[in-house]
């Protein structure tokens, strides 16, 4: 909660747009709060709004506090980012053998970024980024495959930006793709 404290903090400041999202969202409708058995706070945030808290947070999270890249690191086990504690250590086993990852207690941060209207295309778009999403994490994870993580940042990034959240009338959240799609 300290952590989802600094973060909101910044958000508030910068009138910066997120929302609940996964283990979060079910525990805030089924438990009205925590699900007992969850270690973390999920939460989606529009990219645009994303890029603006990844610059202020530079300069604006107390030193208790880090970001931590999951998109742009030579090693992420997520399409988003995390906030964490400075004061605490913790790590994933898929992550284990990757100490540039390592973060303290975390919130995941997940990018909400625009889709195209049409169904069709919509899916073949969201098919297209959970490929490049899927390719990311075996390379980065596991040094399976033959493109270089950078390009698949790269090509990531790309897709990414090619419809602009605020225009869009779908949204989705490329972390969990065709489960978190909606009409924005």
């Amino acid at each position: 909660l300290r952590v989802y404290g600094a973060f909101k903090s910044i958000c508030d400041k910068h009138n910066l747009r997120y929302y609940a999202a996964g283990g979060t969202k079910i525990g805030a409708v089924l438990w009205s709060g925590f699900i007992p058995w969850d270690d973390d706070i999920d939460l989606v945030m529009p990219q645009p709004d994303l890029v603006t808290f990844l610059d202020v947070a530079k300069k604006e999270l107390s030193k208790d506090f880090a970001v931590f890249d999951a998109i742009t690191s030579p090693h992420g086990d997520i399409i988003g980012i995390k906030v964490y504690s400075n004061s605490t250590m913790f790590t994933s086993n898929n992550l284990i053998g990757y100490p540039d990852s390592f973060t303290g207690v975390f919130i995941d941060i997940f990018p909400l970024i625009g889709a195209p209207s049409g169904a069709v295309s919509r899916a073949r778009f969201i098919d297209g980024i959970t490929k490049i999403k899927d390719e990311m994490y075996l390379k980065k994870l596991f040094a399976i495959g033959d493109t270089p993580t950078k390009e698949l940042i790269k090509a990531y990034k790309a897709q990414a930006a090619k419809y602009t959240f605020d225009d869009s009338e779908y949204i989705f959240n490329p972390a969990n793709s065709h489960k978190e799609e909606y009409r924005r």
